[in-house]
């Protein structure tokens, strides 16, 4: 006869098990979204507190823009139940994020310019399929977005996050500590209501704001070509005063304009360069003459500063505002130049100075204007007009006023 010793059976507490298995699996997450998130050196939240204003155009032009200049760039959907980004970006929702089974991730999407996607939107049955998801459910998905996607080794990370300040806008701001906040709103008073509490919850939450958005302010009219505004301006000047912010100043014009003449330079009677000052002027509602100072393209090379020279004096006759070139400071940085120059611009309207064009010594024969060569201290300027131009005879034109 064989005798078995008895043990005891242990009491097995099933919900405590599992209970434990989900904590585990969770800090794991946790840890991955804070390893993804070293990766990436700068983190953009955009946010609003009404829908409907550009939030999402904001996001993906943005993201666009960077990668243009040779960043590397993610965009992250974080608008579980409207995703829109693939729309916007031009990704057939037919793509679907690439698996990596073995280690239970998955590869975001490669968009235009090789930016990285992920949106909810290409993981549904079609466009039409609505997501019907209670909070905790959405949370869970942005964490895996978050800390399952292999994002990999970024420059920026864009998130386009859903109106309001609850579920996932708050789970995003906790997950992400070190990331900046653009606030996207419209003049009207009901849309900046709601701004201004996505405002006091990014400084509760103590996270740097970037600045405010008003988009939608008005419009170009189709038949006079003058700038209409849709409701009354200074909306988001008032928003950004109210949280304690300063305002440095409005970009009241801007436009763009591509002569087609040859890849690498404006045709030479500069008919890209005046269109693009053209449009500018035309949504600033600005005369020529409240121009303080023109922040000129200006390179050095006499093809390009000739077109630009005699696009300059169509628009201006012989009253050209004080201009020059502040190349000489940062060099041709192409197609960052004119993020650069429009920095540059601000400053000029902050500190009230107009920058030297250095190193100048020969005026062009046929352009009969000199740049200003000396730094002038204590100048009022109120407007500037900058000017930036690539190949192809891509160009672009800002105009930029103090508040």
């Amino acid at each position: 006869m064989i005798i078995i010793e008895e043990k005891e059976i242990p009491d097995i507490n099933l919900k405590e098990t599992i209970q434990q298995e989900k904590s585990k699996q969770q800090d794991l997450l946790m840890a991955n979204i804070e390893k993804n998130m070293e990766k990436i050196k700068y983190k953009i939240v955009v946010i609003s507190g009404k829908g409907g204003v550009g939030k999402t155009t904001v996001a993906v032009n943005l993201a666009i823009s960077l990668a243009s200049v040779g960043m590397r760039v993610g965009i992250l959907d974080v608008d579980i139940t409207g995703p829109n980004v693939l729309k916007m970006l031009g990704v057939p929702p037919e793509l679907k994020p690439r698996i990596d089974t073995e280690g239970k991730k998955f590869y975001p999407i490669n968009g235009p310019l090789n930016i990285k996607v992920i949106s909810m939107g290409s993981l549904l049955e079609n466009s039409d399929a609505p997501v019907i998801w209670r909070g905790p459910m959405k949370m869970g998905a942005v964490r895996q977005f978050l800390g399952e996607a292999i994002w990999g080794e970024l420059d920026y990370l864009v998130c386009d996050l859903p109106p309001g300040t609850s579920d996932e806008t708050l789970d995003i701001l906790q997950l992400i500590p070190d990331e900046n906040v653009i606030v996207v709103s419209t003049p009207q008073e009901v849309a900046l209501m709601d701004a201004r509490k996505t405002i006091s919850m990014a400084r509760i939450m103590e996270r740097n704001i970037l600045g405010i958005i008003e988009n939608m302010s008005g419009f170009e009219c189709p038949h006079c070509g003058k700038h209409i505004n849709l409701y009354p301006p200074g909306g988001a000047e008032k928003a950004v005063k109210d949280s304690c912010k300063e305002a440095l100043c409005e970009l009241i014009g801007y436009g763009n304009a591509c002569d087609a003449y040859h890849q690498t330079a404006s045709s030479p009677d500069g008919i890209g360069p005046y269109l693009s000052m053209k449009d500018a002027f035309n949504i600033s509602g600005l005369d020529r003459g409240d121009i303080d100072y023109i922040n000129v393209h200006g390179t050095g090379t006499a093809n390009n500063d000739s077109a630009e020279g005699k696009a300059l004096e169509r628009m201006f006759d012989t009253s050209i505002p004080r201009f020059s070139s502040t190349k000489s400071f940062t060099g041709h940085t192409l197609g960052a130049a004119g993020g650069i120059e429009a920095v540059l611009s601000v400053l000029s309207i902050r500190h009230n100075l107009i920058y030297p064009n250095l190193n100048f010594k020969t005026p062009m024969e046929d352009f009969n204007h000199t740049p200003v060569v000396e730094l002038i201290r204590d100048v009022e300027v109120k407007n500037v007009l900058s000017n930036s131009f690539g190949f192809g005879g891509n160009d672009t034109t800002l105009i930029f006023s103090s508040c």
